[in-house]
């Protein structure tokens, strides 16, 4: 998905007043609390071309309210490469599923299925109760709308989630590294996942899966750091000004 379209020229803007990365860095993070999802989305993408200097930042993009940002951020982390993002965009990903991971998604959507098995026959035995057609209809009006939330929930989630796998890949081409492999379960339980993922989630999970596989399979005996280098995404401040230092005092 395409996310770079109608975004401001942030560089064409910015570039001419600033003298360093710090200075930068230190404007996109401004721009990046603007209240304009379209400003946020060039912020994160320009913290991009600031190499490892805008990851904190960028990662910290993922739980923005704005999907497009979200996505901008997930794309943004791959092209970027930098295997602090895997842990952020681990747990983005486990966001995105019902139950905060592929096996409690599973078991989630068969619960659904039950559920609306057992309320069908309920309903079909109900109906050849009630006479009254316009009661019939009103009650299955009622008891179509968890489903209804449910898929659609199912298709907001889909493209944040195709991104975070090709994220994830790209990461992967340019650093392998152990810590790659702890979201292997994932990724396999996504991708057989037909009960309620979308056919193109499942092929973009399956791809990621086979991809980081291939490319990690040389290091898969190689310890992964018990920390993740980065904060957790939950727990990234927002951007924030400089903090004034304490006046010193001196003693006699």
């Amino acid at each position: 998905m395409v996310v770079q379209q109608n975004l401001p020229e942030v560089n064409s803007d910015l570039q001419p007043a600033l003298a360093s990365k710090a200075e930068r860095r230190e404007a996109l993070s401004v721009l990046l609390r603007s209240p304009s999802g379209v400003e946020r989305r060039a912020s994160v993408m320009g913290l991009g071309q600031l190499d490892s200097d805008g990851v904190e930042l960028v990662c910290g993009a993922l739980r923005d309210a704005d999907p497009e940002v979200r996505l901008a951020a997930a794309e943004t982390l791959g092209r970027m490469g930098d295997t602090r993002a895997v842990e952020p965009l681990t747990q983005a990903l486990r966001h995105q599923l019902l139950g905060g991971s592929a096996n409690a998604q599973r078991i989630v959507g068969l619960l659904v299925v039950i559920g609306a098995v057992l309320l069908a026959i309920g309903l079909i035995a109900g109906i050849a109760a009630i006479k009254a057609a316009g009661a019939s209809f009103w009650i299955l009006n009622l008891a179509s709308r968890p489903v209804s939330r449910y898929f659609q929930q199912r298709r907001q989630n889909s493209p944040m989630v195709r991104a975070i796998c090709t994220a994830l890949t790209r990461i992967a081409e340019q650093n392998p590294a152990p810590v790659l492999r702890m979201i292997l379960p994932e990724l396999e339980g996504i991708s057989g996942d037909m009960l309620h993922q979308e056919p193109g989630t499942r092929a973009a999970s399956r791809e990621a899966a086979r991809r980081i596989e291939e490319l990690t399979a040389h290091i898969k005996n190689l310890p992964v750091p018990a920390e993740s280098p980065i904060p957790s995404v939950e727990t990234l401040p927002l951007p924030a000004a400089q903090p004034v230092p304490a006046a010193r005092s001196d003693t006699l």
